[in-house]
């Protein structure tokens, strides 16, 4: 069996899949994937599915990861250190993700479901064509997370909304959710982009105020977990917890001087922004591109300045680690931020929307 030849569009220029394939792919061009409706579930035979099973399927994963990124432009979320350091986390259950691997033991496919039910798959670009293949996990892949939601909700005693982003012009896959009963959300989340060059603003912090990099001891992490939670999660589904902060910061491609937070006079933390450099994408993609993964202001210190300076900190902290181009995510919704991009040199470059489907405890 060889390789797939089939090609893409990467930064621009056509590249040939197998640069991107890992080195123990073989297009499994016998498989067969019966799909029965009825259920919404795809019966792949020739193909197994397992849980996670640690450390030594982290690899695989990360090879599937890269492979998936190197067919489209968009910069999908997480990050290949995301995706280990969540896969990784000392209080994440590995029931939570689940592979789909073929007769010689190649990874085709992986979906993993996160604490606000929200279910991140991606499938080996190999399995494009014929699209009956790709289609079939993908209907595997969303029956088990449906089965995995529906198992959450049994236990809590009440609905659980399980979502799946999808790049809006990406009319197939956005059918496909459709087919089993997603719906699309009102609001969408907004790529933007800048280029990182000379026409960077200097970033000066508002007085009292002095910039540094997070540290990893106790109160420093709590800190940063409760801002977290407080600016994004207020929710008890998705917050951020202390294991996961700090699986983040032991990962391998973490770099502490993208990591900034902002400490006030009396030395409370008083914002942060979170960069990343995408260290891995960059080396095996050829992609001199970073992103601006997490920024916030505690209540009290908004509204002198101090979002606009903490942005342009990471900037200049990406520009200096070697990226070219800087994206971050923002809700369309969220006039301001978006204001305070574009008024920082971004622009938008797509946007991603976040179908849903809620089930509820079966009697």
């Amino acid at each position: 069996m060889g390789r797939t030849d089939s090609s893409f569009a990467v930064c621009g220029h056509r590249s040939s899949l197998s640069d991107f394939l890992p080195e123990w792919w073989e297009e499994p061009t016998t498989l067969e994937y019966p799909h029965h409706e009825e259920q919404r579930m795809a019966r792949v035979r020739s193909v197994t599915t397992r849980a996670y099973q640690g450390a030594t399927d982290l690899p695989a994963i990360v090879e599937l990861a890269l492979a998936h990124k190197a067919a489209t432009a968009c910069a999908d979320r997480p990050s290949v250190a995301g995706l280990r350091a969540q896969l990784t986390a000392p209080d994440r259950d590995p029931r939570a993700t689940r592979l789909w691997i073929d007769t010689r033991g190649a990874l085709v496919a992986f979906a993993t479901l996160g604490s606000a039910s929200h279910l991140l798959l991606a499938i080996h670009p190999g399995e494009r064509a014929p699209q009956g293949r790709h289609d079939a996990l993908m209907d595997a892949a969303l029956a088990w997370g449906l089965a995995q939601a529906t198992a959450r909700a049994q236990r809590l005693g009440a609905g659980v909304a399980l979502t799946v982003d999808c790049v809006s012009n990406d009319a197939a896959y956005c059918e496909r959710l459709a087919a089993h009963g997603f719906t699309p959300r009102a609001d969408e989340s907004v790529w933007m982009t800048r280029a990182l060059d000379e026409s960077l603003a200097p970033a000066q912090l508002p007085a009292g105020y002095r910039l540094r990099s997070a540290r990893d001891d106790e109160a420093d992490v709590a800190a940063y977990v409760a801002l977290f939670n407080a600016a994004f999660a207020p929710g008890q589904a998705n917050q951020m917890t202390v294991a996961r902060r700090r699986a983040l910061m032991a990962d391998g491609a973490y770099i502490p001087e993208l990591d900034l937070v902002a400490e006030a006079a009396d030395g409370s933390l008083a914002a942060f922004c979170r960069a990343l450099a995408l260290t891995e994408e960059r080396e095996r993609l050829g992609r001199r591109e970073g992103r601006v993964d997490h920024l916030a202001v505690g209540r009290a210190h908004r509204r002198v300045g101090l979002g606009r300076a903490m942005l342009r900190a990471g900037l200049h902290a990406l520009h200096e680690s070697g990226v070219a181009q800087a994206r971050l995510r923002v809700w369309a919704s969220d006039t301001a931020a978006r204001q305070l991009y574009a008024a920082e040199g971004f622009a938008e470059c797509y946007r991603v929307a976040v179908y849903e489907r809620v089930v509820t405890p079966t009697r």
